[in-house]
């Protein structure tokens, strides 16, 4: 919750409603399983 994912042509864009920090994990629950996500830049919107 918070957060979405948003699938474009180069790739995917997550959004979030809270700050997400450079080195912040993201913990994403994909269909085939877990993964966890670390944030290394962000792009301003």
């Amino acid at each position: 919750r918070g957060f979405a994912l948003v699938s474009t042509k180069g790739g995917a864009v997550l959004r979030s409603s809270k700050p997400v920090h450079d080195g912040d994990r993201l913990k994403i629950r994909w269909i085939d399983g877990e993964r966890s996500v670390r944030v290394e830049e962000q792009d301003e919107l």
